[in-house]
C-alpha cells in the first residue's frame, strides 16, 4: 500500500460482523468524522473486499464482495478479458459474461477493471479456479476464489481518494519520474 502513489488509504479495524450470511457485511472503526463516504471501496492486504454501505460518525458498514447485492467488473490480468464477478458461496465466485472463445485459464488473476467507476482500476480480486464450456451455450463457466478470506477480515483500508489520470498533476509527476532517469521512456 505504501508504494501505491495513486490512491489514498485510511486504515481501519473490523469491530463487528453480520451474523446473517446472506447480508454479508463488517463494521469498521472509521466513519464520517474520518471523511468516510458511502460508496468508497475497501481493500485488505490481499485485495478488494467490498465497499462502504452506511456511514455513521464513528463507524461504517462495509458490504462485502460475498453479498448477492455486490458485483464487480473484473479484467483478466493476462488476457485482458472483462467479465462480471458475482458471489456464489463462501469465498467462491462466478465470472459471468465470458464468451466461449475468450482466453481464460485456471490460475489467471482477476483485478478490478475500473469500468462503471464503482471500484478503482487495478486492485486484486480473485484467482480463476475452473473454466468449463457450457453445453450448447455461447459462454464459459468460470469459477474463481477471492484473494482475501472474507470470513477472517481484521484490518482493512478504505480508499478515500486518488489521483485521476485526467488531472495534469499526474502527467507532471510522470514527467519528473522520466526526467530523473532509469525509466527507458524517451520523448
Amino acid at each position: 500500500m505504501k508504494d501505491d502513489s495513486f490512491h489514498e488509504f485510511l486504515p481501519c479495524e473490523v469491530i463487528a460482523r453480520s451474523l446473517d450470511r446472506s447480508h454479508n457485511f463488517v463494521v469498521v472503526d472509521r466513519g464520517s468524522q474520518d471523511s468516510v463516504r458511502v460508496g468508497m471501496a475497501v481493500v485488505g492486504y490481499k485485495g478488494l473486499v467490498g465497499r462502504v454501505k452506511h456511514v455513521f460518525s464513528n463507524f461504517s458498514n462495509v458490504l462485502l464482495l460475498s453479498n448477492k447485492a455486490v458485483s464487480v467488473s473484473c479484467i483478466n490480468r493476462r488476457s485482458r478479458i472483462v467479465g462480471l464477478l458475482e458471489w456464489d458461496r463462501e469465498n467462491f465466485f462466478r465470472l459471468d459474461y465470458v464468451g466461449k472463445e475468450e482466453d481464460v485459464l485456471r490460475g489467471d488473476t482477476l483485478v478490478t477493471s475500473g469500468l462503471g467507476r464503482l471500484f478503482p482500476k487495478g486492485f486484486l480480486v480473485a484467482t480463476v479456479l475452473q473454466v468449463t464450456n457450457e453445453k450448447g451455450g455461447l459462454s464459459k463457466k468460470v469459477r474463481a476464489i477471492s484473494m482475501s478470506d472474507l470470513n477472517k477480515l481484521e484490518e482493512l483500508f478504505i480508499i478515500t481518494g486518488g489521483k485521476e489520470w485526467e488531472k495534469p498533476a499526474i502527467y507532471e509527476e510522470f514527467e519528473k519520474a522520466t526526467e530523473s532517469g532509469g525509466s527507458g521512456v524517451s520523448r
